[in-house]
């Protein structure tokens, strides 16, 4: 719980960005599956600008892998247009300690260091 917090708060406090105008922000927090008890960090990305081409996320520069695909769909998350204030989900199930995230956007990318 203290891990989970600490990756919320710090998601919104230590934002590294590439470019200089950030074009959406980007949330973290760890989740436990009341079912099987396992783990995993679900990444919100936020846009901040009237629209935003997400194309694609890093979590560890690549090292560690998202979940890609809508739950029932099966359709690719990205890349996806958000409008302000629209948002996407990923989850990041591996075993990774979230150090970095980068979200790159059709003018530029946004990183949150942990």
């Amino acid at each position: 719980m203290k891990k989970a917090l600490s990756i919320a708060l710090l998601s919104g406090l230590l934002g590294a960005c590439s470019d200089p105008d950030p074009q959406v922000s980007i949330e973290a927090w760890e989740h436990t599956n009341r079912h099987t008890g396992g783990t995993y960090f679900v990444i919100e990305i936020t846009s901040i600008e009237e629209l935003v081409t997400v194309e694609d996320m890093l979590v560890n520069r690549g090292n560690c892998d998202y979940s890609d695909k809508t739950p029932y769909s099966r359709k690719p998350y990205l890349p996806t247009d958000l409008k302000y204030g629209e948002s996407i989900e990923l989850k990041v199930y591996d075993d990774c300690s979230l150090t970095e995230i980068e979200v790159v956007t059709g003018s530029g990318s946004t990183v949150v260091n942990y």
